[in-house]
């Protein structure tokens, strides 16, 4: 053989004319490869010394060598959504390996293919889909990770693995607002830059400083106020959603 090796040089026939041994190759042996194949010869001595030969080839491109995964996103937040997966396997040329099996596993939620194989296709690509809600991401809660992983089998049974975590993001409000002062210096419009899982409420107050000559109030998402003059007055936005706490910011809108 080209590589490996071999568990006896000489057999002997028996009554079937049969002879046999075991040839053992690993990923080193491989590695080296500059063909994706290599040769396993098998030769014979008959009456008057000569050598008779037979040659195989062994195909090394039908086993798989990487594997990675991507998801899409990259996040989920804490009230549930789905993300994509996408796992690439490449044979020791680093070509995209067809018919691969690959199977996908996860700590939390639920995938399309249910834990069964998925088989790459002719770009190398098997491809599933999670699933979570927002009772099975409590269970790990805000900030920490659903870990999800593909696997596949390469050389002589080998594992190859590939693993990704997927945020889990809080879907509770974020308060943020821009403000802009119009041309004739009274009018001011407010605009809500947070964020926040929808539907979301809003409580504006628009109060002078000192307190007492102005007040007024919006549950508008984009407000505009025309204040009576000039002088300094504060903007406070508290948001809410079905995610606690709600968020509070207060500003200080300054008129000249």
């Amino acid at each position: 053989a080209d590589i490996g090796t071999l568990g006896k040089l000489v057999d002997i026939t028996d009554a079937n004319g049969q002879a046999r041994d075991e040839l053992t190759v690993n990923r080193n042996n491989i590695s080296v490869l500059l063909e994706p194949f290599f040769e396993v010869r098998a030769q014979a001595a008959i009456e008057g010394g000569s050598l008779i030969e037979d040659i195989v080839e062994i195909d090394i491109r039908d086993i798989a060598s990487t594997i990675s995964l991507q998801a899409n996103p990259g996040t989920v937040e804490q009230a549930g959504g789905s993300v994509d997966l996408l796992a690439i396997v490449r044979d020791n040329l680093g070509d995209p390996l067809a018919g691969a099996s690959v199977n996908f596993l996860t700590n939390a939620g639920m995938l399309a293919s249910g834990g069964a194989i998925v088989f790459t296709d002719t770009a190398g690509a098997a491809r599933d889909t999670l699933s979570a809600t927002q009772g099975q991401l409590e269970i790990l809660g805000v900030g920490a990770a659903i870990v999800i992983s593909a696997e596949t089998s390469g050389f002589a049974g080998e594992l190859l693995e590939d693993t990704v975590q997927i945020r889990i993001q809080s879907s509770a409000p974020v308060a943020l607002f821009e403000f802009t002062v119009q041309a004739d210096g009274r009018t001011v419009s407010f605009t809500f830059t947070g964020s926040g899982r929808e539907p979301l409420t809003f409580d504006w107050t628009f109060v002078s400083v000192p307190a007492g000559s102005f007040s007024e109030t919006s549950n508008l998402r984009n407000p505009t106020v025309v204040f009576p003059a000039a002088g300094g007055y504060t903007a406070t936005l508290t948001v809410s959603n079905a995610f606690p706490p709600p968020a509070t910011r207060t500003r200080t809108v300054t008129l000249n």
